[in-house]
């Protein structure tokens, strides 16, 4: 069980760094 939520939460966490650096990239390019 907790293994199957470690799996999830790395998945996650990998989606939410993605995330961010979508959203930093135009900041970077408009600099």
């Amino acid at each position: 069980m907790a293994g199957i939520f470690h799996r999830l939460f790395k998945a996650g966490e990998s989606e939410a760094h993605a995330l961010v650096d979508k959203l930093e990239d135009p900041i970077k390019m408009s600099e």
